[in-house]
């Protein structure tokens, strides 16, 4: 449970950063922080470890193998592939839609559901579906570094929240000014002198994090890719098309499993 404190604390900063507290624009994200700050699993055994890295690499193999099938024509040529596609996607939608409107809406899930078969189920599934291999892929990263810095030396180390925050961070802040992070000291004292690092510093204490702010900031900008700080090289932004007209949904898909592909090593 975060105390009201430390999200008052973290909305306060983001609001000094970027303009906004980060609260979300809805009630059930209302009590959210502007970015993850929970503390990662570090399993107990090797065992375990080993079990959910396994679960979510089998997790992504599959979520791809739906996406490929969906939006990547493998044998047919692109019209075949179009063909096949406007035949799956009416009746799949037409479902939903049937099975969701014989069930009452009880909860917020029950509406979430609803709006997706309402909006076009077989779209919106696909896009669910490429959310959910962006937030595997996000576990599978903190799955490896742990195995880095874990499972592969003889001793724990300490610092391991401290970056997982750091790398977090920066990514948030790479998103919402569209520049990557930067770290730097100034010359009268060993005091971050980038905005990055300032901040970065201010989150350690808020979250009482008592790590070397430089070395998990440095560590996490080194793990940045152009795709969290730049929008366009963001695949799902693909969709808004580049000022030449908007892209069928159809043709949409498709150009986001290429981008994602091309952006993405398949492990």
């Amino acid at each position: 449970m975060i105390r009201s404190e430390t999200l008052e604390e973290l909305r306060e900063l983001n609001l000094e950063l970027f303009g906004e507290t980060g609260e979300g624009n809805t009630r059930l994200s209302s009590s959210n922080p502007p970015f993850d700050i929970s503390k990662p699993n570090i399993h107990d055994s090797k065992k375990d470890f080993l079990s959910e890295r396994t679960t979510v690499e089998t997790v992504l193999r599959h979520a791809r193998g739906i996406v490929n099938l969906l939006t990547v024509p493998l044998d047919k040529t692109p019209e075949q592939h179009k063909q096949l596609i406007h035949s799956l996607a009416g009746p799949i939608s037409a479902h939903a839609l049937v099975s969701r409107n014989k069930k009452r809406i009880d909860s917020p899930s029950d509406l979430i559901l609803s709006n997706l078969a309402n909006d076009g189920f077989f779209f919106n599934s696909v896009l669910v579906i490429f959310d959910l291999i962006a937030a595997y892929e996000q576990r599978l990263e903190e799955l490896e570094d742990q195995e880095k810095q874990f499972w592969n030396i003889s001793h724990r180390a300490p610092n391991y929240y401290a970056r997982t925050i750091a790398l977090r961070f920066a990514k948030h802040f790479g998103r919402k000014k569209n520049v990557r992070p930067t770290f730097g000291t100034s010359s009268d004292g060993n005091h971050p002198s980038t905005e990055y690092g300032r901040a970065l510093e201010r989150v350690f204490e808020i979250l009482e994090i008592r790590a070397d702010v430089r070395k998990s900031a440095e560590w996490a900008i080194s793990q940045l890719d152009e795709e969290n700080w730049d929008p366009s090289h963001n695949p799902k932004r693909i969709l808004l098309g580049n000022g030449e007209g908007t892209p069928s949904r159809i043709e949409g898909m498709k150009r986001i499993t290429e981008a994602l592909l091309e952006q993405k090593k398949v492990r």
